[in-house]
């Protein structure tokens, strides 16, 4: 059979034959288009559909791409993405010369598991399971769509009947339900799991994924084992566990194992243990770390870890002491960019006036920081009301004026009490302007907000400074 002429080529969302007006935001397809190739006294519509170039530039511009994570229940943004779907399978119907690249680009990235589905006459979209067994035909057709798939948000996968994934299981013995897949996103662990261990291909590069916290641990050991080898080749690993499991066990992911990470982002507050400092510190390919530190293993001088020579994008959240520690035994010596969130300032009090010790940290950052950095931003949060944390307020911006290559400098204090007075701009040396540029203030919510803008004059760079009372 025709995969042409197949009313049920295209997901359930796919398969309109009218095709609706794009946005009138949307560039144009007609300017991807060479001035010659328009020309209706040189080229036909059909020549141009078949020049190579032209047809890969359309169904580029039609393509969806990949589905940001924060944009999953963005409507306008899904419709949008299921437009430019309906306009590739139009595309693939009516022109048999550019089918074969419409469908690549149609099949690249599916936004939810259950879209893929909807390729099976027996699937019911509404009860999200099969009424009846499928043919050998369609399951052929099925292999030959998903092996154009690169990249899987994985979506409701919960709401799969179990009956999907038996049957999917007995018709895929031969290996992973999606060959060619390198990425997937979205993906929550649950004590139900372990039915997608079908969709581990070993061609994965970027893994997201999410531990349920109701999961039993068990199942999660079971399902990550089955992930061992794709972990083994992922380039980018985002992965969140809940509080509770890692209040009781070590990370579920065992992320410091994955030697080809590229980029790595845990979301949720771990203990750095030895262990995983050194083997971060000896990837080659490490350029983005993302940390939420909940402790910070002991180092002598000479005893910190040797590495990180390409990392340049680094973001870490925690205690302003275990910040300080993870930067003094690391000192990445090509950072670029450096985001660091404190999540209360008192906590790293030691006697005295908190403001003191504060700043001391701070000073502790900005001696590990190397000469490449051009771009800082910290969040200092506190839950104090009558504590000044940064007495001398105007060296917290000071030192930063030594980075040369320094662009932007962004500073948010939170729930602390923070003053920067006209005296103070004054004191400032002549590298910095001495005078705030703008002062805006806000109320909302009995929050007062003020946002002070300097910048430095010889590099044009503009800081941002907000405090949260």
């Amino acid at each position: 059979m025709s995969q042409l002429s197949d009313s049920h080529t295209y997901p359930h969302l796919l398969v309109r034959q009218t095709v609706r007006r794009r946005k009138p935001h949307a560039p144009s397809v007609k300017r991807l288009i060479p001035s010659t190739l328009t020309d209706p006294c040189r080229m036909s519509r059909a020549d141009v559909l078949l020049c190579p170039k032209v047809a890969a530039l359309i169904c580029q511009h039609l393509s969806p791409g990949s589905l940001p994570i924060e944009a999953e229940h963005d409507k306008d943004i899904l419709n949008t993405r299921r437009e430019g779907r309906e306009a590739l399978a139009s595309l693939a119907r009516v022109c048999r010369g550019v089918s074969s690249l419409a469908l690549d680009a149609l099949w690249a990235c599916i936004d939810d598991f259950r879209d893929l589905l909807s390729v099976f006459e027996v699937y019911s979209p509404t009860k999200s399971m099969f009424t009846d067994v499928f043919t050998d035909t369609e399951w052929l057709r099925f292999q030959g769509y998903a092996l154009r798939i690169r990249e899987l948000h994985a979506g409701e996968l919960d709401r799969v009947h179990s009956t999907v994934w038996i049957t999917l299981t007995r018709r895929s013995l031969q290996g992973p339900l999606l060959p060619h897949l390198q990425r997937l996103t979205g993906l929550n662990l649950t004590s139900e799991s372990l039915p997608y261990t079908m969709l581990f291909s070993p061609t994965i590069r970027h893994l997201d994924l999410k531990v349920d916290a109701a999961a039993e641990q068990g199942i999660i050991r079971m399902v990550l084992q089955e992930l061992q080898p794709a972990l083994a080749s992922v380039r980018t690993l985002v992965v969140t566990e809940p509080a509770w499991y890692l209040r009781s066990t070590a990370p579920a992911v065992k992320f410091w194992k994955c030697t080809q990470l590229r980029t790595l982002k845990v979301m949720r507050s771990i203990p750095i243990t030895r262990e995983m400092l050194d083997s971060l510190a000896s990837m080659e390919n490490l350029h983005t770390l993302h940390l939420h530190i909940k402790s910070m293993p002991s180092y002598s001088q000479n005893e910190n870890p040797t590495g990180f020579s390409k990392l340049n994008d680094l973001a870490l959240w925690g205690r302003l002491t275990d910040v300080c520690a993870f930067l003094t035994a690391t000192k990445p010596p090509d950072l670029q960019v450096l985001a660091i969130e404190i999540r209360r300032l008192c906590d790293d009090t030691r006697g005295g006036h908190g403001g003191a010790a504060a700043l001391c940290s701070l000073d502790t950052v900005y001696a590990s920081l190397a000469p490449s950095l051009r771009h800082f931003s910290a969040v200092l949060r506190c839950d104090c009301d009558d504590i000044y944390h940064f007495l001398d307020s105007e060296k917290v911006l000071v030192p930063l004026s030594a980075f040369r290559e320094l662009r932007d400098v962004s500073f948010v204090f939170e729930g602390s009490k923070f003053h920067l007075s006209d005296a103070a701009l004054a004191e400032l040396p002549d590298e910095v302007v001495r005078r705030a540029v703008g002062v805006l203030r806000k109320h909302e919510g009995g929050i007062d907000l003020v946002t002070i803008i300097l910048s430095f004059t010889e590099r044009l760079v503009v800081h941002h400074v907000v405090v949260v009372l």
